[in-house]
């Protein structure tokens, strides 16, 4: 797809993951255009081009960083521990981006997770929360795997102007004051843990660490053969 870009936003805290993340990405992902962001630069990590933040002005570098290299209008937003266990489904992808330029929808989030509407919006989309409606739900921004407009998110970010990477109601508050539209996509699949569903359009592991430690406890099927091909240590950081 020449059309899309994936945005990672990583740290140095989990930089023992890089191997493990961007070796899935590129064999899961290997045409798609790649773009870091990090508090910490690797010239050329697994043919990934870094860019570096710094952690006191989270916001505004990396509007900094989309801005002046994702060269496409349209990006998915990623993060370390958001390892591939499948092949994305390009084609469903190609044809979110398309309704996005159609519709006027600015996000699409390539997963249904926390507390979002049943509503409707067309085929396997759904709206994240009551159209024209007041805020209402936690869950309005979720850092999960979202294609993104790369305009809207800018403006979302510029007027969040948040000093570091956390979500908060700053985000949601910056959400309802640019008007932003998203979608969640849903094809009934199964329920994993207590607030999100698995993925058949963007087969990953959401997420690989919960509070530091690896997150077994919900994926045993697909993080333990990940664990055992790139002999992680677990103990290191402990398991869910």
């Amino acid at each position: 797809m020449n059309d899309i870009t994936i945005f990672t936003y990583t740290h140095s805290n989990c930089k023992d993951l890089w191997p493990t993340y961007f070796d899935l990405l590129n064999h899961y992902a290997p045409d798609i255009k790649s773009i870091v962001a990090s508090n910490e630069v690797s010239n050329d990590y697994h043919g990934h081009k870094f860019f570096k933040y710094e952690d006191k002005h989270y916001c505004h570098e990396l509007v900094d960083i989309i801005n002046q290299n994702v060269q496409t209008e349209y990006f998915i937003y990623m993060q370390e521990d958001f390892f591939l266990y499948g092949s994305p489904n390009w084609e469903k992808i190609k044809k979110y981006v398309n309704i996005m330029k159609s519709k006027e929808v600015d996000f699409i989030r390539l997963i249904k997770c926390g507390h979002v509407t049943e509503l409707n919006f067309e085929d396997d989309l759904f709206y994240i929360k009551v159209p024209a409606g007041p805020y209402w739900s936690v869950n309005s921004y979720s850092m999960q795997p979202t294609i993104w407009n790369k305009d809207r998110f800018c403006e979302f970010y510029k007027q969040a102007n948040w000093h570091a990477f956390k979500e908060n109601p700053i985000y949601i508050d910056a959400l309802n004051k640019t008007n932003i539209l998203g979608l969640y996509a849903y094809n009934n699949e199964s329920k994993r843990g207590m607030t999100h569903y698995d993925s058949s359009v963007f087969p990953y592991i959401a997420t690989a660490l919960v509070c530091g430690k690896w997150n077994v406890g919900e994926y045993p099927t697909e993080l333990n053969p990940i664990l055992n091909k790139y002999n992680i240590d677990v103990n290191l950081r402990g398991v869910m």
